[in-house]
């Protein structure tokens, strides 16, 4: 199960990369700038799962 949600992660990652770049391919700045908004969508995921991963370790365990 592990394996398949890394891979569902990698597969949608590099969808919205691709889908970023085409969106911004236009002029002198269209790499830089896809680039750029890649590495910031990609911070603010790994902003979000830190949150939700301290929110899960915060949980009562159950006995």
């Amino acid at each position: 199960m592990l394996s398949t949600s890394r891979l569902v992660g990698q597969t949608t990652g590099s969808a919205l990369v691709a889908l970023l770049f085409g969106l911004t391919h236009g002029g002198n700045e269209g790499v830089t700038r896809g680039t750029t908004l890649s590495v910031d969508l990609a911070a603010c995921f790994a902003a979000v799962a830190m949150v939700l991963s301290s929110l899960r370790l915060r949980q009562p365990e159950h006995v």
